[in-house]
């Protein structure tokens, strides 16, 4: 396999965070979007397990251009949810999307995005980091469940057995 396409999605992923300056900052000094940095490192674990797992995988260039697409737009807009949006796509293009978790932990992304926060501050600050917190929780237990269950052995009753 050949290493241009994950340098080029490498690239889209700089690209789409170079676009979000702003967003430790919000992390860090919003109200409801406090610890949102924490659910984003939480919502990256499928990445990380994955590259640690195997060879860099080859990102899904449909996703990436989406990223950019998104990211572009938003800074044409200056709708910063498009941003963020972009900026996840980018990230989820690393997923392996013969998985079908792939497009549900990318729906997940939106726990981290300050946007979260925003429409939800209408319900309180403790119900939006518990629902932000949630949401990863549910959702990173389903994928390990998932990714142990793809790499569990097989059992001594479920083998063939000789006779």
């Amino acid at each position: 396999m050949s290493r241009k396409p994950f340098l080029i999605g490498a690239l889209v992923v700089v690209f789409c965070a170079a676009q979000c300056p702003w967003l430790l900052s919000a992390w860090l000094h919003s109200p409801f979007d406090h610890l949102g940095w924490v659910v984003f490192g939480m919502w990256l674990c499928p990445m990380v397990f994955g590259l640690f797992r195997s060879a860099p995988p080859e990102p899904a260039e449909w996703l990436l251009v989406a990223a950019a697409g998104c990211s572009l737009a938003g800074a044409a807009l200056d709708v910063n949810a498009l941003r963020n949006i972009g900026l996840a796509l980018s990230l989820a293009a690393f997923l392996p999307w013969r998985t079908p978790g792939a497009l549900l932990w990318t729906g997940v992304a939106v726990a981290w995005m300050p946007v979260f926060g925003w429409l939800g501050s209408s319900i309180g600050l403790a119900a939006v980091l518990a629902a932000r917190f949630g949401m990863i929780c549910v959702a990173l237990l389903l994928f390990f469940a998932m990714a142990r269950r793809r790499t569990a052995p097989v059992s001594s009753e479920n083998a063939p057995t000789e006779r």
